[in-house]
């Protein structure tokens, strides 16, 4: 998502339709991207969201442990504002877009992402496990995703 929301599209309708054609061409990496944009949701970190979240992790299929990794790394990360739970005009927006990213992959998703590709198979695991993080505002993340 972190290269998806560089593009030119950055309305949720577009990129929910550029993550969707990423599924067809690359499926692990567009599953690292979407995966990311929790990280991104949750807690703002001082590199590349990308080097959290890889491929080969998705691929390993190993979500629990691949978050257990995530939380020791995001745990020593400055603690700093969370967008998605401030009460200001510009977290609001962003939390707003955030949901209607989410309800939009689940109500958009053609039958080719749903039937043909195992992205929602490999994202529920993810968020099993980020959603009982124990770092909190990765908690958020995933909840509203899920929700």
């Amino acid at each position: 998502m972190t290269r998806l929301s560089n593009n030119r599209t950055k309305s949720s309708p577009g990129l929910v339709t550029a993550w969707m054609s990423h599924v067809s061409i690359n499926g692990p990496e567009a599953m690292a991207a979407i995966v990311s944009l929790f990280i991104s949701a949750a807690r703002p970190v001082p590199f590349s969201r990308e080097q959290l979240v890889t491929s080969d992790m998705i691929i390993a299929n190993e979500p629990q442990e691949s978050v257990r990794d995530l939380c020791q790394v995001l745990a020593v990360d400055a603690p700093e504002k969370v967008v998605v739970l401030a009460k200001n005009t510009p977290s609001r927006r962003v939390r707003r877009t955030y949901e209607d990213f989410w309800r939009r992959v689940a109500s958009e998703a053609p039958d080719i992402v749903l039937y043909d590709t195992d992205c929602f198979e490999t994202l529920i695991p993810w968020l099993e496990s980020m959603s009982g993080s124990p770092i909190r505002t990765l908690r958020v993340s995933a909840t509203l995703a899920a929700y």
